[in-house]
């Protein structure tokens, strides 16, 4: 991984998520889907990390950068909410 001069921190965010491993940590409570399918837990992220799957994955020859971050903004910011 230290060869990938080229990863940002959005890949290594990714990469991580991508690689940690939960079910040796899933008899600890806590754990839920996330929207994009991943087992989550406020104490441990996404598990345990991988250091060898992260360096695998994040090969210059095979990893290709993630995409921009892309923020949607809906409506006027300054309407009030009802209450």
């Amino acid at each position: 991984m230290c060869d990938s001069g080229e990863l940002t921190w959005r890949d290594v965010q990714h990469l991580v998520a991508w690689t940690s491993e939960p079910s040796p940590l899933s008899n600890n409570p806590g754990w839920s889907m996330n929207a994009a399918g991943y087992w989550v837990n406020k104490r441990f992220g996404f598990g345990l990390l991988n250091a060898a799957g992260l360096a695998d994955a994040a090969d210059p020859a095979n990893y290709k950068t993630v995409s921009n971050k892309v923020v949607c903004h809906s409506g006027d910011t300054d309407q009030q909410l009802p209450k």
